[in-house]
């Protein structure tokens, strides 16, 4: 196989990965690899420039390994949750609570926070540093993240008012994401995807890049991307005022088939 200008740095980026996530991750060999022949089309379809070619193709091993693992929580757990109500109710139970805790006032807040350091202190379940008084909240919002990667809804919502439902809880949060990721990743290695929607059908690179990662993510990407126009077009007006940070990444995307 002939070597392209970026290799060695692609070489390096996959070594962060391994270091940083385990070796797991990437595997002993690695060529070929599953991700290559999308990437490749992904390069060509952004006009990533090739002083740039290792870096985009580090950050995007890193997003579609991401978005496989969220896909693989979603989908392997719909038909549990579909027969068991639990997991939806465990769910609503602890959005709840986490609105609760945020809405209380310093001194409910206060109380809260020294009884859960307690517990929290007697069984070490945060190694991280934490604001003062804020160790049960993130414990509370690390739990909401774990079922947003189950559910597909966002982690990031407002606090429920009366009897209406917390905004921002939508369901085609993880399509969301990688879109913007995806935009993201482009952009700052100096390419460019581009997108128009007109009588709600989409058109432009971003719609063939995601035509080339959607045999790879079925569960993430839908077959008529025409539904989606209106959101991919709300996505591109965010993109200088949002940060799509992708996906959270286990040692191990293969992890997310146990569930």
């Amino acid at each position: 196989m002939k070597s392209t200008p970026g290799d060695a740095a692609l070489q390096l980026a996959l070594k962060t990965i391994e270091r940083r996530y385990g070796a797991a991750i990437v595997g002993s060999r690695r060529v070929p690899h599953k991700w290559d022949a999308p990437i490749n089309d992904l390069e060509r379809v952004s006009k990533i420039p090739a002083e740039a070619s290792g870096a985009f193709r580090g950050g995007m091993l890193m997003l579609l390994m991401g978005a496989e693992q969220a896909v693989g929580f979603r989908t392997a757990s719909a038909r549990e949750r579909a027969v068991n109500r639990n997991m939806q109710k465990a769910e609503t139970a602890l959005r709840t609570a986490y609105d609760a805790v945020r809405s209380m006032n310093a001194k409910e807040r206060a109380a809260f926070e020294r009884a859960f350091l307690v517990a929290g202190g007697c069984r070490e379940l945060l190694n991280e540093d934490n604001p003062p008084g804020t160790l049960g909240l993130s414990v509370l919002e690390a739990l909401v993240e774990s079922f947003s990667s189950i559910s597909g809804k966002s982690p990031a919502f407002e606090p429920r008012r009366g009897s209406k439902r917390p905004k921002g809880t939508v369901g085609d949060w993880h399509f969301q994401q990688f879109v913007g990721a995806l935009w993201q990743t482009v952009s700052e290695n100096g390419g460019v995807l581009s997108f128009n929607c007109h009588a709600n059908k989409g058109s432009g690179t971003m719609v063939e890049a995601l035509t080339i990662v959607r045999l790879f993510l079925p569960g993430l990407i839908p077959a008529e991307l025409s539904a989606k126009a209106k959101t991919i077009e709300r996505i591109k007006k965010t993109l200088a005022t949002q940060t799509y940070p992708g996906f959270h990444l286990l040692q191990s995307v293969e992890l997310s088939r146990i569930v």
